[in-house]
């Protein structure tokens, strides 16, 4: 009997763990409430469609229609959907087809992003735009904020333009925690 407890309990105790690392790496080791809501992540990719997820917080927590939600360290990852009571859709800027303004590269290169699906983006760009491999991605927020890096640019000689191929900075397939702003 007492070894089940032990077991239930330790079990209990990696769950909880397992939480509160999630919340330090979304919240950092801030004391004061984070700006947002708070939400967890109930249903995401596979499960859910790709590029979508479904979070535990809705309009009884006051998530509103657009709102942008992020991920851990404030990266911005998409804007809510659709909302219920309890519970909100979230689509991710890398949705396939999805078009997000955004800058690329040092120079901060004003590009539009199309989703890619599972968690990636494509941009095309002409030649002389000057962006290379590793250079950032970012989107508009409260100033330019980071989303991922360059990871490949196809350049096609016959064309004057480049086709960019982007690493996002989170998977979505391993986000359990979001915060959702206004």
């Amino acid at each position: 009997m007492l070894a089940v407890q032990v077991d239930t309990l330790t079990q209990e105790n990696r769950t909880l763990a397992a939480q509160a690392h999630d919340l330090q790496a979304l919240l950092g080791g801030r004391t004061q409430p984070a700006p947002g809501i708070l939400a967890s992540v109930l249903v995401r990719p596979p499960v859910a469609p790709y590029d979508v997820l479904i979070v535990d917080q809705g309009s009884d927590a006051q998530v509103a229609l657009g709102a942008t939600a992020f991920g851990p360290g404030g990266t911005p990852i998409g804007t809510v959907a659709s909302v219920s009571k309890n519970s909100a859709r979230i689509t991710l800027y890398s949705n396939p087809g999805l078009q997000t303004d955004a800058w690329v590269g040092d120079s901060r290169v004003p590009v539009e992003l199309i989703g890619a699906g599972s968690g990636g983006y494509t941009a095309t760009l002409p030649k002389t735009a000057g962006v290379t491999a590793g250079q950032g991605v970012y989107v508009a927020g409260a100033g330019a904020l980071p989303i991922g890096t360059i990871a490949k640019v196809n350049d096609d000689p016959s064309s004057p333009n480049v086709t960019l191929l982007f690493h996002p900075y989170l998977n979505p397939f391993s986000l359990t925690w979001v915060t959702i702003g206004s």
